[in-house]
């Protein structure tokens, strides 16, 4: 017997409405006086544009090895990794689809087809997630208050790092993080996976490792993406933008009736990135980002069809 369709819940259609709302005057009062002219006629750094496209499809590649690395360490995968590729980029589509976890979803339904269970692909995916939300905010907030860009410095910055130091570690012991994200998850009205609370510590610290790389090639991207309209811009500042980029990036996947953060993601970086740049380099920057994200990722499932097409004939 099928299941009825669920409908959005009226609560649900609301709360959207009215953040969106919000979102749509604070963007209003951030850009209203922005010198359209002068945006666009913002210079071009065209080898970083290159370098900012490349980074962004690197990114996904990255994100992928993570996924299959955390997912091994979960339980078997019996694939060909051309057609972990295909069922990795396929389901990161599913960041599109506003406030129902799709990405998740398609994971679970489609792990299958590279011999693994469902549930591991959700106990992964969750692990995954909480992973990256908590190193997030870790380089994000490290980032922004021991940066001088903010004035942000002071004689007690040593006791802040030590202490968001001593939670990370002990967030990352395993009884400690499989209570909290337990917790965690009961928060948004769902129980947690199953396996969820036999994380061991060894898969947390490689799950912690290869979450950093990822949020490495996110700084990259972010870095060169900014740098392409600001040509006075140093290496120096990569760290507050990699912190910004971060910071963002959290709010935007904590707000999930946004597709893939949108419109939460550019309220966070606009006010953090006009510390470095002018108002019109700081815009161009952020559209530049998303348009960037979404080619990539459009490109990344283009490029892994083909190679889940031969596994499935095969």
């Amino acid at each position: 017997m099928e299941k009825p369709e669920r409908k959005p819940s009226v609560v649900f259609c609301v709360v959207s409405l009215v953040f969106y709302g919000l979102v749509g005057v604070f963007l209003w009062r951030a850009l209203r006086g922005l010198d359209v002219a002068k945006l666009l006629e913002q210079e071009i750094e065209h080898l970083w544009l290159g370098g900012f496209f490349l980074a962004t499809l690197f990114h996904r590649l990255i994100h992928a090895y993570v996924f299959l690395v955390v997912l091994r360490r979960i339980g078997p995968v019996e694939t060909a990794i051309p057609n972990f590729l295909n069922y990795y980029a396929t389901c990161w589509m599913g960041r599109y689809v506003p406030g129902r976890v799709g990405m998740l979803t398609m994971r679970a339904v489609l792990a299958p087809r590279i011999g693994t269970g469902r549930q591991n692909a959700v106990v992964a995916s969750a692990l995954e997630m909480l992973m990256q939300l908590l190193m997030s905010c870790a380089v994000g907030v490290l980032g922004l208050l021991a940066t001088d860009a903010l004035n942000l410095l002071s004689a007690d910055i040593r006791w802040l790092v030590l202490v968001a130091a001593a939670g990370l570690v002990l967030f990352l012991y395993p009884p400690v993080f499989n209570l909290l994200s337990g917790w965690a998850f009961r928060l948004v009205s769902k129980a947690p996976p199953a396996g969820l609370s036999r994380i061991s510590g060894a898969t947390l610290a490689i799950a912690a490792f290869v979450s950093i790389a990822v949020m490495a090639c996110s700084g990259a991207y972010a870095f060169a993406a900014l740098r392409v309209f600001s040509a006075q811009l140093g290496l120096s500042s990569f760290p507050f933008i990699w912190a910004a980029y971060s910071v963002a990036g959290v709010v935007g996947t904590l707000a999930i009736f946004a597709p893939s953060g949108l419109g939460v993601r550019e309220v966070v970086q606009i006010p953090l990135l006009r510390v470095l740049a002018s108002q019109e380099a700081v815009v161009a920057c952020i559209v530049l980002q998303r348009i960037g994200e979404i080619g990539s990722d459009l490109l990344f499932w283009l490029l892994t069809r083909p190679l889940g097409r031969t596994e499935a004939e095969s």
